[in-house]
């Protein structure tokens, strides 16, 4: 769910606001909206590189008056809904820590099987699992550093 306007505002720092709202100044053709096909352009201006399916979804929850454009308010609900690169990347450094139960800076095969079927509740074959690894592990050393967990981790472009 998408904050309100004047919630978003809360969530967000003077040095955030501003910087969303320059942002937003220079892809609003019209001084006032930025077009559902030009937001992300000003959220990677901003750092933030989400999905195209986000994108929509993240549109259609603020877009109040179904213009398929967003004015400064509604970009700012989004913007504090959406996790700044900081905290996205400290949500990312947290689900490597819950994968690498050992704390040895790796994932294995056999720590990412325990997570997929212990938490996730996935049934999942230690094998299916090692060809996941595999698919993941970049520099063949047969286990996942927290480099590649983030490669895995990211939307593809």
């Amino acid at each position: 769910m998408i904050a309100s306007p004047s919630h978003a505002m809360a969530n967000l720092t003077e040095e955030q606001t501003l910087h969303f709202r320059e942002a937003f100044a220079l892809f609003a053709k019209d001084g006032k909206t930025i077009s559902a096909k030009d937001l992300g352009s000003v959220m990677q201006a901003v750092g933030q590189t989400p999905a195209d399916d986000l994108l929509v979804s993240m549109i259609k929850a603020v877009d109040t008056t179904g213009k398929g454009s967003v004015d400064i308010n509604e970009f700012l609900a989004m913007m504090a809904a959406h996790p700044t690169g900081a905290e996205a990347e400290e949500e990312l450094k947290e689900a490597f820590r819950v994968f690498d139960k050992n704390s040895t800076g790796f994932i294995t095969p056999a720590d990412f099987h325990h997570v997929m079927t212990n938490f996730l509740h996935e049934k999942v074959s230690l094998e299916e699992v090692e060809e996941m690894v595999h698919d993941c592990d970049v520099d063949g050393d047969g286990r996942i550093n927290y480099e590649e967990f983030v490669k895995m981790m990211l939307p593809k472009h």
